[in-house]
């Protein structure tokens, strides 16, 4: 980008500064009075500063030279000498004080957003349990904890479109007067969310945990930490790449200025999915509001508890910056508040989910030529060369299947493993694996490694492709089954049909091949309730208080090793979205790269081998949006970086430049460069045009765009022949 010229005002007064600075600094005794400033530096200065040369002391200055010459000498005597530590010393000194004035700043004058829970939030459970497999309501969400089943508190509204659209019109409304405010308001609302964020990590994080089901550690990673790197790079760069940005002109528009403004959007929409509450909501809301769009939000169906907390929390920040209360709108609901999003009234749609879905949103936005962002499903790669570090590679590989029970977008769901070090990467796998703890995300909050799965029946869904693999050959090392479910005997209502279908369902089936297995006698409601009757009676566990049909269990898949996996499995064609790591042996790094890249799918991948350049090489022929070298899913937290994919992974980014500048409208303005230079359209072009208009744009084609200097004087000798001599008809080749 050009770099432009500093308007001459502004020269005059650094001119200013420098002198009176200079003036200040020198002794008012002279020691050779008579001295006489030559006429060139008296020039200058009645030129520049002409208010100041009428000042004695001014005047007294230019006309002593050797008192320059002395406080130069002076100093270049000093800096001499000084040792490089005191330049190292002073550097240091100006760090501190600009990081301790930022401090301050951020500390007093950022305030802080008391948005505390409520009582019943807080607690967490109604004392009422949600039936597995029931159907959800049509006007309302109900709300429930993935890991205990627990009731969390009163359903919300399942929004209807009309409902949607007034929160996209007062949006707009908010947007108008958002859209005028400077970067320094824009910057002080994220310095509030941010402060919010960091005061508030405990709250952010038990809500989250209760209402997605994932452990604690990471609702902190994937959930807080990964929040405050976006707000860090749009205070930092945000500004630099929405101002306006000065592009080349061309050649034959030499005389012009180009430039690209960024303007925004309007109302952005934006459908994010269930696994990550906050961060999903958080992350398009700061990038929006950064460019100057109002935003509407519309949670999953299947964590939408999160989102009163949360959404207090935006509207207390919003207040407390100065910005309309209705700039951010959080919509709650099923397919109809997700349609009227896509095209209710809103500029422009993200929406994060399912293929599934994302054609379905493509099909709404179509009727209203809404453009939308489709961040879809991700199957990511995961290759360890031979000479990979396996105490670097192991670690990563669990965290990229297990971290919050394998529900990313980018986790790694296919692990390609080179021979000569399969057993060894196999064998630190499964002996870690088999020491992870899954349980209820709160219940032991510091020690938990996987929690529950947040969306119903998505275990089975799991399992199903598990047992898939298996009938093809795969074999489970660890995990690889449907958790038993415990019932509370003594309240269950035998009576209930509903309660009979998920029994047999969720009880009988799962295990009734391993219990006969073991007993030789059939499991049915009647022997396990005598069995459970027994265990009471022997004071095993006696029932809390207040309990209800189902005591445990919550919606649990465990982690699972799967080994000796093939493509002609629906494990490595289908995204799994659980807690799954499936190994594949390969030969070579051909043979890693031409699995990885025969998938449907193509978000994110990740190669992991002792030399940096043959990772780096192997990267670059994966289909994928995102690749990470010798770490797993390092591109997100690089929030400069654009985060999409390719294929059915969708298109289109957000996050990064790309996702910043996808919030805004680009605008292309070019204006004269010079004062006396105008476009005027030339004789031959005016209406009604000239015989030679055509010799002259073919001149000028030659001219500008012949590619070498014989070319363009051969066209410039054209140009002025067309106005001396007649031209040919290009047709007929008569003269006209």
């Amino acid at each position: 980008m050009g770099r432009q010229r500093e308007p001459h005002t502004e020269r005059n007064k650094r001119v200013v500064v420098v002198v009176v600075i200079v003036v200040v600094m020198l002794d008012a005794d002279c020691a050779c009075p008579d001295v006489t400033c030559p006429p060139c530096v008296r020039k200058v200065v009645y030129k520049h500063v002409p208010a100041l040369v009428r000042r004695s002391v001014l005047i007294d200055f230019l006309r002593d030279f050797p008192k320059v010459e002395r406080l130069v000498n002076d100093t270049t005597t000093a800096l001499e000498d000084l040792a490089w530590v005191d330049f190292v010393i002073a550097a240091l000194t100006v760090v501190l004080a600009i990081a301790v004035y930022r401090s301050v700043e951020n500390y007093f004058f950022v305030p802080s957003i008391a948005v505390g829970l409520t009582e019943e939030e807080r607690k967490g459970k109604t004392g009422k349990k949600w039936m597995p497999n029931a159907t959800f309501p049509t006007d309302t969400v109900p709300c429930y904890d993935p890991g205990s089943l627990d009731i969390l508190g009163p359903d919300v509204p399942a929004m209807t479109r009309v409902e949607v659209e007034e929160k996209i019109r007062l949006a707009a409304k908010a947007q108008k007067e958002w859209a005028k405010s400077n970067w320094k308001q824009r910057k002080f609302l994220l310095k509030i969310i941010r402060k919010f964020v960091i005061e508030n990590q405990d709250d952010i994080c038990v809500v989250s945990a209760r209402d997605s089901g994932k452990p604690l550690v990471d609702a902190a990673f994937g959930e807080v930490i990964t929040t405050l790197e976006k707000i860090r790079w749009l205070l930092r760069e945000g500004v630099r790449w929405l101002k306006p940005e000065r592009r080349s002109s061309g050649a034959m528009m030499f005389y012009k200025k180009a430039t690209l403004e960024f303007h925004p959007v309007g109302v952005m929409g934006a459908i994010v999915p269930w696994n990550y509450p906050f961060h999903n909501v958080f992350n398009p809301l700061v990038a929006n509001v950064f460019a100057g769009n109002a935003l509407v939000v519309k949670v999953s169906e299947h964590a939408s508890w999160s989102s009163q907390y949360y959404g207090r929390a935006i509207k207390a920040c919003l207040k407390a910056a100065g910005a309309p209360e209705d700039l951010v709108q959080i919509v709650t609901g099923y397919g109809e508040a997700g349609e009227a999003i896509v095209n209710g009234g809103c500029q422009k749609v993200v929406f994060v989910g399912s293929t599934t879905v994302g054609r379905l949103v493509m099909k709404s936005a179509a009727k209203t030529l809404t453009p939308v962002v489709l961040e879809l499903g991700g199957k990511d790669a995961f290759i360890v060369c031979e000479d990979a570090n396996l105490n670097q590679c192991v670690p990563m590989a669990l965290r990229g299947a297990f971290q919050s029970c394998g529900q990313n977008c980018a986790g790694a769901e296919r692990f390609y493993v080179h021979e000569k070090v399969y057993d060894e990467f196999v064998s630190r796998v499964i002996a870690t694996a088999k020491q992870l703890r899954q349980g209820h995300a709160l219940k032991k909050p510091l020690t938990t490694d996987c929690g529950a799965m947040c969306m119903p029946n998505q275990a089975k869904a799991v399992h199903a492709l598990i047992e898939d693999a298996k009938s093809k050959g795969a074999t489970v090392a660890v995990g690889g089954y449907l958790p038993r479910i415990t019932v509370n005997a003594d309240d269950v209502d035998e009576d209930s049909e509903e309660f009979g279908n998920w029994f047999e369902e969720n009880v009988i089936e799962p295990v009734k091949g391993q219990i006969e297995q073991i007993t030789g006698s059939p499991l049915t409601r009647e022997s396990l309730k005598k069995e459970l009757q027994q265990q009471t009676a022997a004071n095993v566990k006696p029932t809390p208080p207040g309990a209800t049909k189902e005591l445990l269990t919550g919606q649990f898949y465990p982690p699972t090793v799967l080994l000796n996996v093939t493509h002609d499995m629906k494990i490595m064609k289908e995204e799994v979205f659980g807690p799954v790591l499936s190994i594949c042996k390969v030969k070579s790094d051909e043979e890693a790269i031409r699995l990885a890249n025969d998938c449907e799918f193509g978000l994110g991948s990740n190669v992991f081998a002792g030399s940096k350049k043959r990772a780096e090489k192997l990267g670059q022929q994966l289909e994928a949006g995102m690749t990470s070298v010798n770490d797993f899913c390092s591109t997100y937290m690089a929030q400069s970086l654009p985060f999409g994919g390719v294929k059915e992974s969708g298109f289109d980014r957000f996050a990064g430049v790309e996702g910043l500048r996808g919030c805004c409208v680009p605008k292309s303005v070019v204006v004269d460069r010079f004062p006396l230079i105008k476009t005027d359209i030339p004789p031959p072009l005016q209406y009604p045009v000239k015989p030679n208009a055509f010799a002259f744009c073919k001149s000028l084609c030659r001219m500008f765009f012949g590619g070498s200097l014989f070319e363009n004087a051969r066209g410039l000798a054209q140009l002025i022949g067309c106005f001396i001599w007649a031209q040919k008809n290009p047709v007929n080749g008569k003269k006209c």
